[in-house]
């Protein structure tokens, strides 16, 4: 086989499977509200120490489960393992990326204003440390590309696991960083709304996506 030849095989191969990936998209697009979106199955959880002179880290590790595709048949079957599989691969390449921090924690909590004026957080990263407003909270802050901690700290905190059931998720998050129960209730439903918007390229409503348990 020529190269040219074989150029023009692996181009078709490849339009092939692009034009395979939006067909599971379109799948998860037509099924989005028979799609389970389960909640996180929490393990353990520390929060910070938050005595005037402490600065331990807080601790999360939970299990965040993958989503129930529909499996009523088995063309079905099928879409439903291909959207999986995208679903595992976006988010395990957003977790290789520092720049895609708030990502994962933005959804969780943030810095509180309080939190940001107090000795501990200007002592592990002072005002040079940038921060932008959360997309879920109100007077609170996020990480985001060009934080320090998104480059010096995050990889060094983060541990995770793709296991059979879904990610398990540790974190040990700094002691200026809170969790809020709103942010572990909703973590799943936001991290799929994340997917479907970023990677499936749908457009949302606020009424969509109550699909969980």
């Amino acid at each position: 086989m020529t190269y040219k030849k074989k150029n023009q095989h692996e181009l078709v191969e490849e339009d092939k499977e692009e034009k395979r990936m939006w067909d599971v998209f379109k799948f998860i697009e037509n099924n989005v509200q028979n799609i389970l979106i389960p909640n996180i199955e929490i393990i353990s959880h520390i929060k910070p120490s938050k005595g005037l002179l402490k600065k331990d880290q807080g601790f999360i590790n939970f299990l965040w489960k993958y989503p129930v595709f529909p499996k009523g048949n088995k063309e079905e079957l099928q879409f439903s393992k291909e959207a999986l599989h995208w679903h595992e691969e976006f988010y395990e390449l957003l977790l290789l990326e520092g720049c895609y921090i708030d990502v994962f924690t933005g959804p969780l909590g943030g810095i509180t204003f309080e939190d940001q004026k107090k000795w501990r957080y200007k002592k592990s990263l002072g005002s040079v440390h940038r921060l932008k407003d959360s997309d879920y909270f109100n007077d609170v802050y996020s990480f985001y590309e060009e934080s320090i901690y998104s480059f010096d700290g995050w990889y060094e905190d983060l541990d995770y696991d793709f296991t059979d059931d879904g990610i398990d998720f540790e974190w040990s998050y700094p002691p200026y960083f809170t969790i809020f129960d709103d942010g572990l209730k909703n973590f799943s439903q936001r991290l799929w709304r994340h997917f479907l918007q970023t990677r499936v390229e749908m457009t949302l409503d606020k009424e969509e996506l109550t699909n969980d348990h």
